[in-house]
């Protein structure tokens, strides 16, 4: 069985490459996703300065009741969920 080059990078390589996925995923999401461009805004996170991994202390945690109470708040699938990527006749998701 053969590794795939990301299962070959060593502990601090694998830290960097997580940390720009990670900086990539939010870079995306940042003023597409209402509830976690808030969440982040918030907590006073500016994607474009994180310095990952280092700074993942700084990135607010996500409780399942904060995303409970926003989908109660904005009925039926909430600001968290991409609408784009949902059948129009499914039912509300529930967590």
């Amino acid at each position: 069985m053969s590794l795939t080059p990301v299962e070959r990078l060593d502990r601090g390589e694998l830290s960097a490459h997580q940390g720009d996925r990670l900086k990539a995923l939010l870079t995306h999401i940042y003023g597409r996703n209402i509830f976690y461009t808030r969440k982040l805004d918030a907590a006073g996170v500016r994607v474009t300065e994180l310095d990952l991994p280092g700074d993942l202390p700084r990135l607010p945690i996500t409780t399942k009741a904060e995303l409970i109470a926003d989908q109660a708040a904005h009925a039926p699938w909430g600001t968290a969920l991409d609408r784009k990527s949902t059948r129009l006749n499914s039912s509300p998701y529930v967590i």
